[in-house]
C-alpha cells in the first residue's frame, strides 16, 4: 500500500510507534495502536501521589517512545480515558527496566491479574525528571487536565 508516495509497511509503522509518532501510526493503521496486557503489581508510588496506576506486563510488544500519552483503556468492554506513562520513573523510584503504567481516570478497582487493552491516542509530553515530588504532582495535574479535554472520545 502506498500513501502520499510513501510505502506503508510493518517496518514503517513500527518505526513511527517507536519514535512516538503515534497519531501518524494510527492514521496508517486506521485505528489506534493498542496493547493487551496483564496488570501486575508495581511499587504503589502512583497511589501515594493521588494517581494510582495499573502497571502492565507488556511482554514483546513494541512500545512507543518514553513519555506520557493520552490513551483509552478497555476493561471488560467498558472504555475509560487514561494517561499512560512509558519510561523509567526518573523522579521517584527510578527503575532499571522500562515501565508501562496507566492511570485510568475515574476508575477505582483492584485489577491485578486482569487483562486490559490500552490504545494510544496522542503523545502528550516527554518523560522528565522533576526536582521535587510537588513538581511531579503539578505536572500530573496539568496532564490530566489535557486528557480531560478529550473526554468526549469515550461517550
Amino acid at each position: 500500500v502506498v500513501d502520499n508516495q510513501t510505502r506503508i509497511s510493518t517496518s514503517l509503522i513500527k518505526e513511527l510507534i517507536s519514535d512516538g509518532l503515534i497519531e501518524k501510526a494510527n492514521e496508517l493503521l486506521e485505528k489506534p495502536y493498542s496493547i493487551k496486557a496483564i496488570v501486575v503489581e508495581g511499587n504503589k508510588i502512583g497511589r501515594k501521589l493521588g494517581y494510582p496506576t495499573a502497571n502492565l506486563d507488556y511482554k514483546d510488544y513494541i512500545l512507543p517512545k518514553n513519555g506520557v500519552y493520552l490513551s483509552l483503556v478497555n476493561y471488560k468492554d467498558t472504555k475509560y480515558l487514561a494517561m499512560t506513562n512509558i519510561g523509567y520513573n526518573p523522579t521517584l523510584n527510578e527503575q532499571a527496566s522500562k515501565r508501562l503504567e496507566v492511570h485510568i481516570l475515574g476508575f477505582n478497582q483492584e485489577i491485578y491479574g486482569e487483562e486490559i487493552e490500552v490504545s494510544f491516542i496522542k503523545f502528550l509530553r516527554e518523560e522528565k525528571k522533576y526536582n521535587t515530588k510537588d513538581e511531579l504532582i503539578k505536572s500530573l495535574d496539568e496532564t490530566i487536565n489535557i486528557c480531560l479535554e478529550y473526554e468526549s472520545m469515550i461517550k
